[in-house]
């Protein structure tokens, strides 16, 4: 066998012995034991219904929609939020469930709503006009 064959021999046999690790055990990190809900006199079966039923109760929560808003509108109501400790999500909740009983208050609100849309309508078409003029600018330059 020439010296090199030995040397290449001698370093697959290196890789190998140093691919063949020792076993670390297992072990549990998890930071919360698991709880025993069924036990034999069946009140972990009834907690687990009665949390269930309680949950049933209150209000369930949508899937979160994305919500473009108004940056400066948007700014000054998270300062409000915070100050007042609730969230953009909730505050629109309450504000529905207390227009939607008030008729006036209810097409105020809607007037202005139609009246902004327009606004944002007027203000992506001018945005797509001002893309195509500039895609048509770098096109012929």
């Amino acid at each position: 066998m020439s010296n090199t064959a030995a040397n290449e021999a001698n370093t697959l046999d290196f890789i190998r012995q140093r691919r063949s690790r020792a076993v670390v055990p297992e072990r549990d990190t998890s930071l919360l034991q698991p709880v025993e809900l069924g036990g034999t006199d069946g009140k972990g079966l009834e907690l687990l219904e009665r949390i269930k039923a309680e949950l049933a109760a209150l209000p369930q929560v949508a899937r979160r929609s994305n919500i473009r808003v108004d940056e400066t509108l948007l700014d000054q109501a998270e300062a409000q939020f915070r100050k007042e400790k609730i969230t953009f999500e909730t505050f629109f909740e309450a504000a529905y469930l207390i227009a939607k009983d008030d008729p006036q208050l209810f097409q105020q609100i809607i007037d202005l709503a139609k009246q902004r849309k327009k606004l944002r309508d007027q203000a992506g078409q001018l945005r797509r006009d001002l893309a195509r003029l500039e895609t048509y600018n770098n096109s012929t330059a």
